[in-house]
């Protein structure tokens, strides 16, 4: 009698309900509200989480390559509890602790389904493709609803005074932070591909990525794709001169497209509105951490205290910085915590022999590079957006 491989279907299940998440995210413009989007993948990311901890209804079933019952858990609800029990808004700060307790799942899910064979479509490498199809997808889709929702003017794309939709504006803020992340790993990984053809269209997925980077005029997101070149070129220089002529071409956009230059030139500037904008949202969160600094306000506080404490209100409801917004809302202690496992990640990735991935062409190597330059990136950009 042939027995169901049940690990197998819950992979399958896992991988393709993460490719839909990402088709969803695409087309998220097209949704017709944020309640409808959000609820969508609410449904997919709970359906990824229900699947991967009903594998530990028996032994045999169990996952082989995570372990989410870990020291990593216990870190990260010392980091979320404290704030949630005591803070401003216990049942607002409990719903954004389940989302992320969710997401901490659905992360090990999503690891566990893409590396659970050497090659195929449950492979690492498999992961990584879909990435940078994504990433390419990402951009293009971007391109296509400002192209339609301007009624066929090229010009919105390199307008800063463009008012576009809501659900453009939601895109737009989640597609800078998706082609961050993804860029440098597909920059990295493109190097393994086992022909010269491959290699370039690997390249160009890149390119079109880090166009997307440049075209999206959000200056944490120029910042951070600088920072991810320059590491790439001093930590790997097979890539040097491959990512100095793409650097080149960055220029090259910089300095030839309608407004780049102006949108430069105002990163250092003390009178530019959205600039003035995130030093009083710094000031502030500096005398709201002073008030309480080990507990904390809750999860998702931040925006009622500015208001409270400013009488404005924001748009997006952080300080638009990452450590900043974490020592407010979680305390300081959560912010140490952050810090530790980060340097611990970013140790481990830079750390070569360790890794269960197969490593064909390097391909172990370059991945944990890109992860490396990726968070390196992230840390970044979560200075001045997140």
């Amino acid at each position: 009698m042939k027995t169901i491989n049940i690990p197998g279907i819950c992979n399958h299940l896992t991988a393709m309900m993460f490719i839909a998440i990402g088709v969803a995210t695409l087309l998220q413009p097209l949704a017709g509200s944020a309640t409808r989007f959000l609820l969508i993948q609410a449904v997919l990311w709970t359906a990824i989480v229900s699947i991967y901890l009903s594998r530990f209804i028996k032994a045999e079933w169990r996952p082989e390559r995570t372990k989410p019952f870990s020291i990593y858990l216990l870190l990260f609800l010392l980091m979320i509890m404290p704030s949630t029990l005591t803070g401003i808004n216990p049942l607002k700060s409990t719903f954004y602790a389940i989302l992320l307790i969710v997401f901490y799942f659905a992360f090990l899910a999503v690891r566990e389904a893409f590396t659970s064979s050497p090659r195929g479509f449950l492979s690492p490498r498999m992961f990584v493709i879909l990435s940078a199809w994504g990433a390419v997808a990402l951009v293009l889709c971007r391109f296509a609803f400002r192209f339609i929702s301007s009624s066929g003017s090229l010009l919105p794309w390199f307008s800063l005074a463009q008012e576009m939709p809501e659900q453009g504006k939601n895109l737009d803020h989640l597609a800078d932070f998706l082609l961050v992340a993804l860029f440098p790993v597909i920059a990295t990984v493109g190097s393994t591909a086992s022909s010269a053809g491959r290699r370039m269209i690997w390249r160009a997925a890149a390119a079109v990525t880090a166009a997307g980077i440049i075209l999206s005029f959000c200056r944490s997101a120029w910042i951070a794709i600088a920072v991810e070149i320059a590491v790439l070129a001093v930590l790997d220089r097979s890539q040097r001169r491959i990512l100095l002529a793409g650097l080149a071409a960055c220029c090259v956009l910089v300095f030839f497209l309608p407004g780049i230059t102006d949108r430069l030139s105002s990163i250092f500037s003390t009178a530019q509105s959205t600039n003035v904008q995130r030093l009083d949202q710094w000031a502030a969160s500096f005398e709201l951490i002073r008030h309480s600094p080990f507990a904390g306000y809750g999860i998702g506080s931040f925006g009622q205290l500015y208001r409270q404490l400013t009488g404005t209100t924001v748009m997006l409801p952080c300080p638009h910085n990452l450590f900043l917004h974490l020592a407010v809302e979680c305390g300081i202690p959560a912010l140490f915590i952050f810090l530790g496992v980060t340097v611990h990640f970013l140790r481990r990735m830079g750390r070569t022999g360790e890794d269960s991935m197969p490593d064909d062409n390097g391909f172990a190597r370059a991945f944990r590079l890109g992860v490396f330059a990726c968070f390196i990136g992230m840390l970044c950009f979560g200075m001045f957006d997140l």
